[in-house]
């Protein structure tokens, strides 16, 4: 069977490129960014790590970005004199999972029994 090439799955060059994007769009020194973009940002930044915050561990690259970058754009935002009310319930459900996912990781947890 023929795989085509539409159907193999990006690189972690794509997804580094994405994550860095998505992570500019926090960045309060650029003035091109509206209040709409970081909400937006911020939204799928945290889908992205609640689906692959785990993942995310295992490449530095990446682990460099949501530390470095990520971190520094959300405590800007946390400070900023015009954050909204959404922006701020968003950065706090952020630094949670950020912090769920650096010390607690899936696998510490009991597992479901089904009741």
């Amino acid at each position: 069977m023929e795989v085509l090439h539409s159907q193999l799955p990006y690189g972690l060059a794509s997804v580094r490129e994405l994550l860095a994007f998505l992570i500019s769009l926090l960045n309060l020194s650029d003035r091109h960014n509206t209040d709409t973009m970081r909400s937006m940002g911020l939204t799928i930044v945290n889908i992205a790590l609640e689906v692959g915050g785990t993942s995310i561990k295992k490449f530095p690259s990446l682990v460099t970005l949501v530390r470095d970058d990520l971190a520094k754009h959300l405590f800007g935002i946390a400070a900023g004199r015009e954050t909204k009310n959404p922006m701020v319930r968003l950065f706090l459900l952020l630094l949670l999972l950020l912090f769920f996912l650096s010390f607690f990781p899936l696998h510490s947890f009991p597992a479901d029994s089904g009741s």
